[in-house]
């Protein structure tokens, strides 16, 4: 009921006729599945047919939830990212037979990889595809922060990143990276880009305002 220009999106399930529409997760004040509009993978459906699995954002990080009939939810996955962007849009997963996730995941100083994770088991790296690049380059060090916004005292959150090898007693060139939308969220995930623009000697600042995705309706 709330005026906004971006709603979140919600998952929805109904009989093949029309009937029976209930809503999934309805007290997850966040925008699931989200990525289909933005090129990201499509829900999937469980092998029992139970439950699906979605991505979506909360707090400038990519989550991968399973969502069930009955309207319950679990996070199975995190920090989910191409390395592409900083934006959530462009993680990807998929369910293997017999219950398994591969998802390709990447932080703020760690280039994607891909990971598969068995139900009820913990992730494992699949591929070592940067680790060459890695032991010849090292990335940019980038630090989570949280300020309050002047007029109503909302806590945003940011992340800084800084170049490798920086000075901590020195000043840097800092470069402000504001997303456009402002319907979107920039998070811990790697950014080639920004990466760049730290191995040339800047800092650069990236932060959520409001109404940035990933900290509910309201915000």
């Amino acid at each position: 009921d709330m005026p906004c220009c971006h709603p979140q999106f919600q998952l929805f399930i109904m009989d093949s006729d029309g009937d029976n529409i209930m809503q999934l997760a309805a007290d997850l004040d966040r925008s699931l599945g989200e990525s289909l509009d933005n090129g990201g993978s499509p829900l999937q459906f469980a092998d029992d047919g139970q439950s699906l699995f979605a991505m979506y954002s909360d707090r400038g990080s990519t989550r991968l939830g399973r969502f069930y009939i009955d309207g319950t939810c679990d996070e199975v996955a995190r920090d989910l990212g191409s390395g592409m962007n900083a934006y959530a849009a462009l993680g990807s997963f998929g369910l293997l037979q017999g219950g398994a996730l591969v998802f390709n995941q990447a932080l703020g100083n760690q280039l994607p990889e891909l990971y598969v994770q068995p139900p009820g088991k913990t992730p494992r790296a699949l591929t070592e595809f940067n680790s060459a690049l890695r032991s010849k380059r090292q990335s940019g060090e980038i630090t989570e922060f949280w300020c309050k916004n002047r007029d109503d005292d909302t806590d945003i959150h940011g992340w800084l990143l800084r170049p490798p090898h920086a000075d901590p007693t020195k000043p840097l060139p800092l470069i402000l990276d504001i997303h456009g939308g402002p319907h979107g969220d920039y998070g811990d995930r790697f950014w080639i880009r920004n990466q760049a623009m730290a191995a040339a000697g800047y800092a650069v600042l990236l932060c959520n305002p409001r109404g940035s995705t990933s900290y509910g309706h309201a915000f």
